[in-house]
C-alpha cells in the first residue's frame, strides 16, 4: 500500500508543471519599430531598434534601454512601488527622478487625460490587426486561449496563446504571443515597454507584435513593434551595486520633474 501511494505522488509531482519565477536573472530583449505614413498619394516608412537589458535580483530590478536618441534605466524596489529613472541626454547631461507609488499614480492620471494616448494592441503571427483611437475610455478585459503549437525561439521553448481583448469600440482583438511557460517575471517591475507586461499570461511572454494606428486628419500612420526576447539568463551573479543610483546624476523629485515635463512624459533631446 505504501508503494502505491508512493508511486502516485511520484506520478502527481511529474505531472505537475512548476513554474519558476526569475530571479538573479538577466534578460535581454528588443523592440523593432516600423512606421508607416500615408499621406495623400504619398507614404513613407521608417524604423529603429531598442534594446532592453532587464536585471532582478530579489525584490529589486532593473531596465536599461538603448535607442538611438536615448539612454534609459528604470530602478524599482517591489517593497514600497518607488521607481527610479535615469537618463542620458545627446549632450551627455545626467538626469533622473525617482517616483513614490502615489506619484506614479498621480502622473498615469495626467497622461490620461492630457495626451488620451492610442490603445495598443497586437496583430497575430501573419496578420496584423489596425485600430483608430477616438479618445474613448475602455475598459480592456483579456481573454487567454493557450492552445497546442510550440516552437523555438532564440533557443527558448515556446508556447502560442492568442489573447482576446477589446478595442475603444467594443471590437474583440485577437494576439498570437509566443510565450514559455517554465518562468514567471517578478511582480513589480516597470520600464519594459510593454514587452513582458501582458498581465494574467501563465508564462513569460517571448515573441509577439503590437500594432497601433493613428490618424490626424488625411494623414494615416500604422505603427508597428515587434517585441522578442532574445537571451535569459537564470544564474547571474548579481551584485547589490548594480542597483544604486551613480553620484554624477543630478537628480529630481516629482514635484520638481513634473515641472519641466507638464504633459507627463519626459522631454527628451534626439540626436
Amino acid at each position: 500500500m505504501k508503494s502505491v501511494l508512493l508511486l502516485l505522488a511520484v506520478v502527481i509531482f511529474n505531472n505537475s508543471k512548476a513554474q519558476t519565477v526569475l530571479n538573479n536573472a538577466v534578460i535581454k530583449a528588443s523592440i523593432q519599430t516600423s512606421t508607416n505614413s500615408n499621406s495623400g498619394s504619398s507614404s513613407s516608412m521608417r524604423g529603429g531598434q531598442t534594446t532592453l537589458t532587464i536585471v532582478v535580483k530579489d525584490f529589486m530590478s532593473k531596465v536599461s534601454t538603448t535607442a538611438s536618441t536615448y539612454n534609459s534605466v528604470v530602478i524599482m524596489d517591489s517593497r514600497t512601488g518607488n521607481s527610479t529613472s535615469l537618463n542620458i541626454s545627446d549632450n551627455g547631461e545626467k538626469t533622473g527622478y525617482t517616483f513614490t507609488q502615489a506619484d506614479l499614480q498621480a502622473n498615469s492620471l495626467l497622461m490620461d487625460s492630457i495626451t488620451k494616448a492610442p490603445q495598443e494592441n497586437m496583430g497575430e503571427e501573419g496578420g496584423t490587426v489596425k485600430l483608430t483611437n477616438k479618445g474613448a475610455v475602455v475598459t480592456n478585459i483579456q481573454k487567454f486561449y493557450y492552445i497546442n503549437e510550440t516552437k523555438f525561439i532564440n533557443g527558448i521553448a515556446c508556447k502560442k496563446v492568442i489573447v482576446t481583448n477589446l478595442d475603444d469600440q467594443g471590437t474583440a482583438i485577437k494576439t498570437g504571443v509566443w510565450y514559455s511557460d517554465k518562468w514567471l517575471l517578478p511582480l513589480g517591475i516597470g520600464g519594459t515597454k510593454g514587452l513582458l507586461n501582458i498581465k494574467g499570461l501563465k508564462g513569460l511572454p517571448i515573441s509577439y507584435e503590437a500594432v497601433k494606428s493613428l490618424t490626424f486628419g488625411s494623414i494615416e500612420t500604422t505603427i508597428t513593434r515587434r517585441y522578442e526576447v532574445l537571451e535569459i539568463s537564470t544564474d547571474a551573479i548579481i551584485d547589490d551595486k548594480e542597483f544604486l543610483i551613480p553620484a554624477d546624476y543630478k537628480m529630481q523629485t516629482y514635484a520638481e520633474w513634473i515641472k519641466d515635463n507638464p504633459s507627463g512624459l519626459p522631454n527628451r533631446k534626439t540626436r
